[in-house]
């Protein structure tokens, strides 16, 4: 294939998806519009997240029986701490910290629902993983931030 003829080809192609090349360039420009996001939570993993959920003394889950999911409380929890100024991140609460953010959520969610069909323990349970140890494998440490008694 010679110069002229991968010119006049490129040529058509230009002109045929002119608009897509376009949308593209003025994304590249703009740098905020999707896929192109230059927005941390869109171009790039953090090292670290956060898991909770709600068990009873058997370790069951009962997220479910407040209407909140696993996914709910992830959202909940870090509001929370930023509501009361404490950094969560890498593993920086102390457990003491820990309990009061806890014993906050599990207040909160019992105000919104008969608790006769609860247990009489409640368990808010966090699962921090991160990159770490050896090789820079993932590490997954789970706790219980709070034993909150019902009854």
């Amino acid at each position: 294939m010679n110069l002229k003829v991968f010119l006049q080809s490129l040529e058509k192609l230009l002109k045929r998806y002119s608009f897509f090349f376009g949308l593209i360039f003025l994304t590249l420009v703009i740098k905020e519009i999707y896929p192109f996001s230059m927005y941390d939570m869109y171009n790039k993993f953090p090292n670290e997240s956060y898991a909770y959920y709600l068990t009873d003394e058997n370790k069951q889950t009962i997220s479910h029986q407040f209407g909140v999911s696993s996914g709910g409380l992830g959202h909940i929890l870090p509001a929370e701490f930023t509501k009361l100024k404490i950094d969560a991140t890498a593993g920086k609460a102390t457990s003491e910290e820990l309990k009061l953010i806890g014993k906050s959520i599990i207040e909160n969610l019992l105000k919104k629902q008969d608790n006769s069909g609860l247990p009489d323990k409640i368990y808010l349970n966090r699962i921090y993983n991160y990159m770490g140890g050896e090789g820079e494998q993932i590490v997954s440490d789970t706790i219980i931030m709070i034993e909150y008694a019902i009854r």
